[in-house]
């Protein structure tokens, strides 16, 4: 139930926070986008909404939002690439690349997608053939999965308030209660229990 409920949101409420997301998001972390994803999850969850963000994406094994910006970007970057130099669009992405190179404007698209590029420490970036866009945007997306699970295991290895926690939560990725428990009470129970979010 739990999943499906995931794939629900995933298919009718994330594609209206990413929409456009290529243009503006810049591949930043927006608290306010956030706060929905994490809403949602901690509502299935029945937890408090004070309980530690990195407990319930630990527990649930979710991402933040900004990592799929960060890769529809990257995906739009190459789009214009190796798009026909006839149309409008890929005749505007040249006239930014042009300005980014002469330094001539500060924080327009392209730049800011090349400073994304290093702040996700991605190298050859701009040595990547249209062949190997798909692999190179998977494995850039691997990188960020991993650089965050890193970063949610030792939030919570450092929360004083996930002491208990920490000792039996080793790995990062949905628990298998989530989707086995089918009483709800006992789901919510345990959540609440693990997450230290007591009333």
């Amino acid at each position: 139930m739990l999943e499906k409920l995931h794939q629900l949101f995933d298919s009718y409420v994330q594609p209206v926070l990413e929409y456009g997301s290529e243009i503006w998001s810049k591949g930043r972390e927006y608290p306010d986008i956030e706060s929905v994803q994490l809403g949602f999850i901690k509502m299935l969850m029945c937890v408090k909404n004070s309980t530690a963000s990195c407990a319930v994406y630990g527990e649930t094994g979710r991402y933040p939002t900004y990592i799929k910006f960060c890769t529809k970007v990257f995906k739009y970057y190459y789009r214009l690439l190796y798009m026909n130099p006839n149309l409008i669009v890929k005749k505007a992405f040249l006239e930014l690349c042009k300005l980014d190179n002469l330094g001539l404007v500060k924080n327009n698209w392209v730049s800011d997608v090349k400073m994304l590029f290093e702040k996700c420490n991605v190298l050859n970036y701009d040595k990547v053939e249209k062949s190997d866009i798909e692999k190179f945007i998977t494995d850039v997306k691997t990188k960020l999965y991993t650089g965050f699970e890193t970063s949610c295991m030792n939030d919570i290895q450092q929360a004083p308030v996930l002491r208990s926690y920490c000792k039996y939560k080793q790995e990062f990725g949905l628990e298998i209660y989530l989707t086995e428990i089918c009483d709800p009470k006992v789901r919510f129970s345990l959540s609440k229990l693990r997450l230290s979010s007591h009333p």
